[in-house]
């Protein structure tokens, strides 16, 4: 985070052997002067490891004593019903979503070949639609005194098209913000009211082929 930070702010790479981390460095104290939170990692690291060994072993389908929050997210796994799943699974929720409602990151792992992949999970049971709102500015960002802010009144439409969407049998809406890229990629998302809003940047001066490769990768 710290390499990408001061590559963000001089445009030039930071070697990782050119500064050091930890709880009592510079770099993890320029972090939090920045506003940057910084946690432990060792639920994550315990969680995953506890996870492969009971789906490792395949016989154990309880989950009650996992940890049931990280960070804001809901934590819910998934080892089958009744039988043991051929992919057991770790679904991170924001407030709103469910496991059959939403579109969230989720680690699944698949036992015969003993991969474990980070992805986004979509929900089959209730599959979101999406309203897509493309506007244009000089700066994408707009400013109050120092401090940068998304435009909110473009929140405000978005919200009130996503309360006021209408339900196509059981899929429910989800909002999309696309900008021209001006001086930085942005890939933002945000929960308001229940409501998942996205915030995007395409970079329009790039070739066609490229355009259409990003636009399609967002819908995903």
């Amino acid at each position: 985070m710290f390499s990408l930070a001061f590559k963000h702010a001089t445009g030039a790479q930071l070697p990782r052997q050119e500064f050091s981390g930890g709880d009592d460095t510079l770099a993890f104290r320029i972090l939090r002067q920045l506003g940057f939170s910084i946690v432990p990692k060792q639920l994550v690291a315990e969680l995953i490891e506890r996870f492969l060994l009971q789906a490792n072993v395949g016989q154990d389908l309880r989950t009650s004593s996992y940890p049931k929050e990280y960070r804001g997210l809901q934590i819910k796994v998934g080892f089958g019903q009744g039988v043991f799943s051929r992919v057991p699974w770790v679904a991170f929720l924001a407030p709103g979503e469910k496991v059959s409602e939403g579109i969230y990151p989720v680690l699944l792992y698949y036992r015969e070949a003993h991969l474990l992949i980070l992805a986004f999970g979509v929900s089959e049971t209730n599959r979101p639609y999406r309203i897509i709102d493309a506007k244009y500015y000089r700066q994408t960002l707009g400013g109050y005194f120092d401090t940068e802010k998304i435009h909110s009144g473009n929140l405000y439409q978005m919200m009130s098209y996503l309360v006021n969407a209408q339900t196509r049998g059981d899929a429910h809406a989800d909002g999309m913000l696309i900008y021209p890229k001006v001086d930085r990629e942005l890939r933002e998302h945000y929960d308001i009211l229940g409501k998942r809003i996205a915030l995007c940047t395409v970079d329009l001066g790039a070739p066609w082929k490229s355009i259409d490769q990003e636009i399609r990768a967002l819908m995903r």
